[in-house]
């Protein structure tokens, strides 16, 4: 379906309740406010919840009615979790069938269950707001029943393109309880219409209840009344009268909570449950204090209208209280939830002076008021990804920031998040394999990874084909061994490495049954139309390509990348040191990077070292321990052991750059090798074969020689380098840096957003 962008700016909003009118619950009042500002921001605002409590919508609004299939089963009641499943089914059917394209979607708490199988091709912005997550408390059994399907509901906003946090000490329970990364959260608070809330309490003061304490919102155990009942009782000896506390709000501890009290003698406690606004606003401007006694808490946009009052406030240090309450100047925080702290607190406020309750309603209008957060909602629910493409799958058996594939996939993604694009994996953890393999000569590590690439091969393939139901309207980008998706990422053809090998002599037969498999596999996945396109990384790999199998999709060319930033100023960072430590003193020094030694041409490197001055040394960074111990006796065969320093494998490269003066690497067969592009990144020239990216961007005598693959080219490959950066560091640095300015991961990644946005449209998404 086309997206519209007429209706950029309307938006449905879904929440089990709603309050317009008259409500002490911060989820309900939180959507009537924001919905009222969207309006006056001249949205078209449609709100989806029951239509019980939910009172008279304002003018503009659209309102929606979707009752519990089972009113019974209603909120806070046993089954509760049940019924809201049902009912998050039936908004869901509505979504599906009325939702204008285009518009943007705004889902709170647990209701973003909408979004499991959401079809996102039509809607313009998806945004999740997880309020308190009072369900991913545990409270016991009996709480549990009805948490565990509301937990599983809540945590489907993991699908929406922006995730809220209502406080910055929230973010870390967002990520956890939702599964969610940081970069997926963003920080905006709830907030409170300070002009509405002061005509209420104007309209209302005829009907306010005089107090010494009040308190708002619904009587639950994670509300903490208890608490502040054992504290008052614990202050009222010292105060010398007898205390009224005024609570507005219902809930299944009002009883206990009463006939506790009456047993307190100097204690009176007056519950009301049928409050309107109006007179609850009077009486908070009218009290002493206003206590928040919260064991577990979200925002608290209770807190907010009572510091809103100019009343003195005390609360407990969870949720977002300590946000708004700074201890001894917007207010009083008790050390912990306990009834001793907030009588403590209680203490320290009573002794306070009386600017204390100014300073509160000072802050709240200059971080709290609804009207000028409301334009940061609106923000976050009119930005779009590029153009239509909202999400992307990769799929790749690694992801990393270290090296190979694994690196670019990551890199990547980085990128897509930044552009505002919801990015998933598919890797081989979340298809139920966790394998430590490394590439060696060893059986037992062949073996390893030959399960590694079966398994993703098969399991990859299936989590693709469902991945098209979790995750609808996302665009699939396949990097390595499943076949299938949109977008197929060619990262090597094991065909063209064996083709090579029996050119240099070898065998015809593979002796790897894995290499059989593979062999298998690619035709399978080139000669079948198993994706809308396929990805080479060079012009020479698509030719390649086309030689080597019968296409039957198209093929486009997009150049892997490199992390600009990361390389600059490498020398300063790390030269001296790591040289230092690898005692290399000032011999000039050969770089080789890589764990396939005899494909990457390490041995032809070290022998090359006999035909090079005697200074130069080769450092290499990458290998098994096998692999490094046959490349020492090949070293020493030729008589530069003394040359040749061994790291093994690194996580970070850089500072290895940074020590070194050339990058070589000449290898039999290259895609498009990160070695090259990080080397030139960094200013260091590159002695290379005419593989890979080689003949696009070395330029000889500027930033590197193409060289034969054989020892006597690149010693000469190394002495041409070594005079050029004698003659002149500088510039031949800034030359090699140059060479790669247009390879940053944003610029590549930009490619991959135009070729699957077009996949997209051909899809029918446009």
């Amino acid at each position: 379906m086309p997206v519209d962008s007429h209706n950029s700016r309307q938006v449905w909003i879904v929440a089990r309740a709603v309050a317009f009118d008259d409500g002490v619950g911060g989820l309900e009042r939180a959507v009537a406010d924001q919905a009222r500002a969207l309006i006056e921001l001249g949205w078209m605002v449609t709100v989806v919840s029951p239509s019980d409590g939910a009172g008279v919508t304002p003018d503009g609004l659209r309102f929606r009615n979707v009752e519990w299939p089972i009113p019974a089963l209603g909120p806070g009641r046993p089954g509760f979790g049940i019924s809201y499943k049902l009912w998050v089914d039936r908004v869901r059917q509505l979504i599906h069938s009325e939702l204008p394209a285009g518009a943007s979607l705004y889902v709170h708490g647990a209701a973003a269950g909408v979004l499991k199988g959401l079809d996102f091709s039509h809607v313009g912005r998806v945004v999740a707001n997880p309020h308190g997550m009072e369900e991913f408390r545990r409270e016991g059994l009996l709480r549990e029943f009805n948490r565990v399907p509301v937990r599983r509901l809540a945590r489907k906003a993991k699908h929406a393109d922006c995730v809220l946090a209502t406080d910055t000490g929230l973010v870390d329970q967002v990520v956890a309880n939702l599964n969610l990364t940081s970069d997926q959260v963003v920080t905006l608070p709830n907030a409170v219409d300070v002009s509405r809330l002061d005509r209420l309490a104007d309209h209302g003061m005829d009907r306010s209840i005089e107090a010494d304490f009040v308190s708002v919102g619904r009587l639950t155990h994670n509300k903490g009344y208890d608490l502040l009942l054992d504290a008052l009782v614990e202050l009222q000896d010292e105060i010398g009268r007898p205390l009224r506390w005024v609570h507005f709000g219902r809930g299944p501890m009002r009883d206990q909570l009463l006939d506790s009290a009456r047993r307190r003698l100097g204690l009176y406690l007056q519950i009301v449950t049928d409050a309107d606004d109006a007179q609850v606003q009077a009486t908070l401007a009218k009290a002493t204090y206003f206590v928040q006694p919260s064991r577990y808490e979200g925002s608290s946009l209770t807190t907010l209208e009572a510091m809103a009052r100019a009343i003195t406030c005390i609360g407990t240090p969870v949720g977002g209280i300590p946000e708004k309450l700074t201890d001894g100047v917007t207010g009083f925080l008790a050390e912990e939830a306990t009834a001793t702290s907030l009588a403590d607190a209680i203490r320290r406020a009573m002794h306070a002076p009386d600017d204390i309750g100014a300073a509160a309603r000072k802050r709240v209008l200059q971080k709290y008021d609804l009207p000028a957060l409301a334009s940061g909602l609106a923000a976050q629910l009119e930005r779009r990804g590029s153009g239509e493409l909202r999400r992307v799958v990769q799929v790749s058996r690694h992801v990393s920031p270290g090296a190979g594939v694994a690196q670019v996939v990551y890199s990547l993604e980085q990128s897509f998040v930044k552009k505002g694009i919801r990015t998933e994996r598919i890797d081989l953890p979340s298809t139920g394999l966790r394998l430590k393999t490394q590439v060696s000569s060893n059986p037992g590590d062949k073996l390893k990874l030959l399960i590694e690439v079966v398994w993703f091969s098969v399991a990859g393939t299936y989590a693709i084909w469902r991945g098209r139901r979790r995750f609808p309207g996302a665009k699939f980008l396949v990097h390595g061994d499943p076949v299938g998706g949109d977008v197929y990422v060619n990262h090597g053809l094991l065909k063209a490495v064996m083709k090579e090998r029996r050119e240099a002599g070898g065998g015809r037969i593979p002796a790897n049954p894995m290499h059989w498999f593979t062999l298998a596999r690619d035709r399978v996945r080139y000669e079948g139309a198993w994706q809308s396109r396929i990805v080479c990384l060079t012009e020479m790999d698509k030719a390649i390509l086309a030689q080597l199998y019968r296409l039957k999709t198209p093929v486009s060319v997009i150049p892997n990348g490199v992390d600009l930033e990361a390389y600059v100023d490498l020398d300063s960072k790390y030269r001296k040191q790591t040289r230092h430590d690898l005692g290399l003193a000032e011999a000039p020094v050969a770089l080789f990077v890589g764990h396939e030694f005899e494909r990457k041409g390490l041995y032809i490197a070290i022998d090359a070292l006999p035909n090079v001055e005697r200074t130069l040394c080769l450092l290499v960074v990458g290998g098994s321990a096998e692999m490094i111990n046959h490349a020492k006796r090949r070293a020493e065969q030729v008589g530069v052991s003394d040359r040749v320093v061994f790291v093994g494998s690194r996580q970070d490269p850089r500072p290895y750059y940074a020590a070194a003066d050339i990058v070589v690497m000449p290898s039999s067969y290259e895609t498009g090798p990160l070695i090259l592009l990080e080397a030139l990144a960094a200013g260091r020239m590159v002695v290379m074969t005419p593989t890979g990216l080689a003949p696009q961007l070395i330029e000889r005598s500027r930033n590197g020689v193409i060289v034969e693959r054989n020892p006597g080219a690149v010693a000469n490959g190394l002495e041409t380098c070594l005079k050029q950066i004698r003659s002149d560091r500088d510039q031949t640095e800034s030359a090699c840096r140059a060479s790669v300015a247009e390879y940053g991961w944003d610029a590549i990644a930009n490619s991959y957003v135009s070729l699957l946005a077009k996949s997209a449209r051909a899809d029918g998404y446009e």
